[in-house]
């Protein structure tokens, strides 16, 4: 499964994403993904990172642990 959340001034093209792929409609991000990712992995709050529905996300899949 793919998880994708463009960037403010890109398209995607839906058609070019794999089957399983949700894009996911994320008005601002602060951070980098690799500092988010640090972040989970060392057990840190990304509360003021990403919005809740990707925080619970990645919790609920198990991701960067």
């Amino acid at each position: 499964n793919w998880v994708v959340v463009p960037r403010s001034e890109t398209e995607i093209p839906i058609e070019d994403l794999p089957p399983t792929s949700e894009v996911i409609d994320a008005k601002m991000i602060f951070g980098s993904s690799s500092s988010i990712r640090r972040k989970v992995t060392n057990g840190e709050d990304i509360e003021n990172f990403v919005s809740k529905e990707i925080k619970d996300y990645i919790e609920t899949s198990g991701l960067y642990k």
